[in-house]
């Protein structure tokens, strides 16, 4: 991003979820299979799954009590990392309708690449676009949509925003401002500040 050329600038968010298998809300991740086209049974069958857990903890050396979560995915569980890309597929929705109707751009990391707007982690987000105040609004909200659907959530202490080379100045603060993230120190490194 830092050979990026042309008009305006771009902006590259590195976006960390906190805690991101512990947060997800068990009735979203039955409304994504529904929404998805899952037939009642399968959607029993991951209700079954995800919510017949139970911890205890140890307490002088010895395990004490069971407790039933109200809301995760177990980690480990072979289960567990389909169930949360089908989540993130919430988001990434969320994402490519907004670039379809060319409320957001993507970049393109060469002449003959395509085009991205966002890549998805299980912890981590990458999103590219124009360095703009109304982009980086569209971003912020489907960001708050996806979060108040889930209840998943930014950790913005961990987030940060990478400008291109060509882009200085006022602009910046008030993307940052709206973006509620820290702008990247220009001397350290993340994988959407390679580009």
């Amino acid at each position: 991003m830092n050979h990026k050329q042309g008009q305006g600038g771009w902006m590259s968010i590195k976006a960390d979820m906190e805690k991101a298998y512990d947060r997800v809300e068990w009735c979203f991740v039955l409304k994504v299979f529904e929404l998805f086209g899952f037939s009642r049974k399968w959607i029993n069958w991951i209700a079954q799954c995800i919510s017949t857990s139970y911890f205890s903890i140890l307490l002088n050396g010895s395990p004490f009590g069971n407790f039933c979560p109200t809301r995760g995915i177990r980690q480990g569980d072979p289960l567990s990392p389909a169930l949360f890309i089908l989540c993130s597929e919430v988001l990434s929705r969320l994402f490519s309708r907004e670039e379809s109707l060319g409320r957001l751009k993507s970049i393109k990391v060469g002449r003959d690449a395509p085009s991205i707007s966002h890549l998805l982690f299980a912890y981590d987000l990458l999103l590219f676009g124009k360095a703009t105040l109304q982009e980086a609004t569209i971003l912020d909200e489907c960001l708050g949509k996806y979060m108040a659907w889930s209840k998943q959530k930014v950790n913005r202490e961990k987030s940060s925003v990478h400008f291109s080379k060509n882009f200085r100045g006022q602009p910046v603060v008030a993307i940052l401002d709206q973006l509620r993230l820290k702008k990247l120190p220009s001397k350290a490194k993340h994988l959407a500040s390679l580009c």
